[in-house]
């Protein structure tokens, strides 16, 4: 950092020296030395005013900052000398001479600056394009690992195994209802496999996939567990969702809720319209009045905040809350994905 520093001031003092230079040998000063100082001055003026106006002025464009920093610095040049009276110690007949260098240095300078002006922008946009990419990876990294632990979640071993345990039991003694668990167990497996390849489905198949995993569970807690799914009329079900979303809170719903009440307990799922801009998810489910007595890890509710910040980039908002013998989630988010 300190050598490209150095390096970069030390090419600046060698093309302001070069203009100072150039000015004394087309003969508008007198002096080298004088010329080598203004150009020099001049140079080095704008790059610092810049910097700070870069550092206490952080929004400000950068074709501003070197606008303002290029008007001090000719200011700055073109009167301090003339106030402090040491032009005209100098060049006590020719003060006009004084003011051409400050005229062709301000001018050469000035040409150099935009140069480096431009380098800059140039810089500026690469790393910002850059930055987007690597958003972008990141973002979509995420988004494939979290999909991939939430079907690793959904489809834990133990669960398929007491899934296809029941439904082997349930064959000799209700067919039906053994076939109605195979069924909805096919489409559970077939909504995970090729959801979870894709950015977004529809909250019709979303809610074909929740309704497929209740299904499996309706036949494994029997009547100890009610579930009522509504959707509003201002909400088509044509609505574009992150496929998987809801599958975790409704798993959290049925374990850590309904498997825990002796006499079970009711899920609800209402799919409302906010604003006619914005989706909201209340989910309902009964739980014991303590809580829970099983210990959560936070890896469900961890990963759904991740997408939702990923995929919807801050619009996106989950709210959980327990009010006596009732776990409350409410679940926000813009229609079709309009904040991405």
């Amino acid at each position: 950092m300190l050598v490209n520093l150095l390096r970069r001031h030390g090419l600046l003092f060698t093309i302001c020296c070069m203009i100072g230079v150039l000015i004394y040998l087309m003969g508008w000063s007198a002096y080298l030395s004088i010329s080598l100082f203004v150009s020099v001055g001049i140079g080095f003026t704008i790059r610092l005013t810049r910097y700070w106006l870069s550092k206490n002025y952080t929004n400000m464009p950068l074709s501003v900052q070197f606008v303002s920093a290029i008007f001090i610095a000719l200011v700055l040049w073109g009167s301090a000398p003339l106030l402090m009276g040491w032009a005209q110690t100098v060049y006590q007949h020719n003060l006009r001479q004084y003011i051409g260098i400050v005229a062709m240095g301000g001018f050469f300078t000035v040409v150099i600056s935009f140069v480096y002006y431009r380098t800059e922008q140039t810089m500026a946009l690469k790393k910002a394009l850059l930055q987007a990419e690597l958003d972008q990876a990141k973002h979509e990294k995420v988004l494939a690992e979290t999909e991939l632990k939430l079907l690793q979640s959904q489809m834990e071993p133990h669960f398929l195994f007491n899934t296809l345990a029941t439904i082997q039991a349930l064959i000799d003694i209700d067919p039906k209802q053994a076939n109605d668990m195979l069924n909805a167990l096919t489409a559970l497996l077939r909504q995970s496999l090729t959801h979870a390849r894709r950015a977004w489905v529809s909250l019709e198949d979303e809610l074909a996939f929740i309704r497929a995993y209740l299904a499996i569970q309706a036949v494994r807690l029997g009547e100890r567990l009610d579930t009522e799914i509504t959707v509003a009329d201002t909400v088509s079900l044509a609505t574009q969702f992150p496929p998987m979303l809801l599958q975790p809170l409704i798993e959290n719903a049925v374990i850590h809720g309904i498997e825990q009440l002796p006499y079970g307990g009711k899920i609800t799922i209402r799919l409302l319209s906010q604003d006619s801009t914005r989706l909201l998810i209340v989910i309902e489910n009964s739980m014991l009045a303590e809580g829970s007595q099983k210990s959560g890890n936070g890896v469900a509710l961890d990963n759904i905040k991740c997408r939702l910040q990923q995929i919807y980039q801050g619009s996106g908002h989950i709210d959980i809350s327990q009010q006596q013998e009732t776990f409350l989630v409410k679940l926000e988010v813009p229609f079709n994905g309009s904040a991405v």
